[in-house]
């Protein structure tokens, strides 16, 4: 799971990932079965030391770098799309190019992201040249980026995978 959790953060992550059935309502507090699979996906979202973290206005996290370059997403990833229009009802967080346009966004609302590029995994950063949304571990190494220049611009690269 995570070690840098709480207590109080496992018991809310545990309580609000369950699966709820009708068969338990009324006996026991979470009225549900335990999804391990979906509170482990949610456990990861949360930061731990070093990284880079885009949580809601009310804290909880919709999207996390880590020190290996992993992206961890509440949502889903959809590359080769045009940015969003702005929605009045969603918050986001948005990566720009010089000119000010849009090359990523994660919505804060449902913590999905949208790249202009495409998806690089398991990539050698040192073999890169970075340009644009850097995210570097806590040793100062560059783990992931979001290219805001030329011709790969909105491409995400990851040292490590997206989940």
């Amino acid at each position: 799971m995570n070690p840098y959790l709480s207590y109080q953060e496992v018991k809310d992550i545990l309580l609000d990932t369950v699966d709820e059935l009708d068969d338990l309502e009324g006996k026991c507090v979470s009225e549900g079965r335990l999804n391990v699979y979906k509170a482990l996906h949610k456990a990861s979202l949360y930061p731990g030391p070093g990284g880079f973290c885009i949580k809601t206005d009310s804290g909880g996290p919709v999207a996390r770098f880590d020190n290996f370059g992993n992206l961890f997403l509440k949502g889903t990833l959809a590359t080769q799309v045009d940015p969003l229009e702005e929605d009045p009802d969603h918050d986001e967080f948005r990566v720009q190019d010089s000119t000010g346009a849009d090359v990523a966004i994660i919505d804060t609302t449902d913590g999905n992201m949208y790249i202009k590029g495409e998806l690089h995994q398991d990539q050698d950063m040192s073999q890169l040249s970075p340009e644009g949304f850097i995210i570097k571990n806590s040793s100062g190494d560059v783990v992931a980026y979001i290219d805001d220049s030329g011709d790969d611009s909105g491409h995400l690269y990851l040292a490590g995978k997206l989940y």
